[in-house]
């Protein structure tokens, strides 16, 4: 009993360390360089894991919210991350509500017009990705049972799309928005500035948009690969 109340007054100590951390984190990101850095949206998440109850699910939960934190961290000062490497953290932030809320939820991703090795070597803004899928999670209607539905798609003009599936936002929550929400406010910031940077024509309202029929969330990005 006594090792047992150890481990949990431990996990909490953890997550308190954490969050302090990214607490920290992100008032210093935000003073150098005027943004919010990705990992705002892993607090909600370390809050939750107080509630988790078997020992089990603890060491689980804590050993996947580090790695997130810890890519969060090592990825705020670079504009662009492996595709490969954002697909990876996903699974990681599914699997944490999946042990929060004890529920199946699966993950598919469709490649389409991509050849395997174009993929290689695609680049994406850190984060984005993870961010939206975790407002999909809380605020949309996946379910227990459901499938994340990830699409990506090569277009014209070296752009190319990304679509979530299963993201609503409440009316006073629109895109457009001036206030839309830190999350949804993080994307769009980090989606016009890549395209400002690297001199698209696209515009800016068909960067990032919602697809009503289908409950998805579209992203059209530069198609950047590594050397």
């Amino acid at each position: 009993m006594n090792q047992e109340y150890g481990f949990v007054i431990l996990f909490i100590l953890s997550l308190v360390i954490i969050s302090y951390l990214i607490d920290r984190n992100q008032k210093l990101n935000y003073k150098l360089n005027g943004r919010l850095s990705g990992s705002h949206s892993l607090q909600n998440l370390l809050v939750s894991g107080l509630y988790l109850t078997d020992q089990e699910s603890r060491i689980a939960y804590l050993k996947a919210i580090t790695e997130l934190v810890q890519y969060s961290f090592t990825s705020q000062d670079k504009l662009l991350v492996n595709w490969d490497a954002e697909v990876e953290k996903i699974k990681l932030l599914v699997e944490l509500f999946k042990i929060k809320n004890r529920i199946q939820i699966n993950i598919s991703i469709k490649e389409n017009n991509f050849r395997e090795t174009e993929l290689n070597g695609l680049k994406i803004p850190p984060f984005i990705l993870i961010t939206l899928i975790e407002n999909a999670l809380i605020y949309g209607q996946i379910k227990n049972g459901d499938t994340i539905h990830i699409e990506i798609q090569k277009m014209e003009l070296k752009m190319y799309l990304v679509k979530l599936n299963g993201f609503v936002l409440p009316k006073s929550r629109q895109l457009s928005h001036p206030s839309p929400g830190h999350g949804i406010d993080f994307v769009k910031r980090r989606i016009t500035f890549l395209h400002e940077h690297f001199h698209t024509d696209q515009p800016e309202n068909k960067q990032l948009f919602l697809d009503h029929a289908d409950h998805s969330i579209c992203l059209i990005l530069p198609l950047l690969k590594s050397s």
